[in-house]
């Protein structure tokens, strides 16, 4: 995407102030509307088939806010996704790196997903970004885990969700970066 090697040369401090990064952000974001319609109407109509199966086997749909910007659903599209199955179903599933990413595009910040959906949120999946790249050990990156973790239900579902490239040291000091966040003490 032109938009993330934009971002990526300018860096994350000039990047959101850029007229032609504003620019290529904009026609993406446009195309983005142009094809929503159709592609929630299609997820919508995927719901409404496996929404009661679910409902009938007990099993909790999840849905998650997304990496790129042309995937659905965006912060305004999870209540409406929801609403195509019985109640009770589907839910908000959080992506803090997915969450984190879009706020560093500037496209949509990291706490309007938990504002907005705290008392929806299914689970959430825990890993770090640094500029754009996700998947990372917690505290590794720029994502506020003491803040998340203070946001999301206490019976919430947390997945950490780390690329396999990290050996088990990192992933140790990530799950002692969440213990600390948990604690207050990160």
């Amino acid at each position: 995407h032109e938009v993330r090697q934009r971002w990526r040369t300018l860096g994350p401090s000039r990047a959101v102030d850029d007229p032609e990064y504003g620019v290529l952000l904009r026609e993406l974001l446009d195309e983005r509307a142009r094809r929503r319609e159709m592609a929630l109407q299609a997820v919508e109509a995927s719901l409404e088939e496996i929404g009661p199966i679910a409902r009938q086997l007990g099993v909790s749909l999840g849905l998650e806010n997304r990496y790129f910007i042309l995937e659905i659903p965006a912060l305004d599209e999870v209540d409406r996704l929801t609403r195509a199955c019985p109640p009770g179903t589907a839910f908000y599933w959080h992506d803090t790196g997915h969450a984190q990413v879009l706020a560093n595009l500037g496209v949509t910040p990291h706490e309007a997903w938990l504002d907005r959906y705290r008392d929806v949120t299914l689970g959430c999946h825990l890993h770090d970004v640094t500029d754009l790249d996700d998947h990372q050990p917690p505290g590794q990156g720029s994502v506020d885990f003491a803040w998340v973790l203070r946001q999301v239900p206490a019976t919430a579902l947390k997945v950490v969700e780390v690329a396999p490239r990290f050996d088990a040291e990192r992933l140790a000091h990530g799950l002692d970066h969440l213990r600390r966040a948990a604690s207050g003490l990160a």
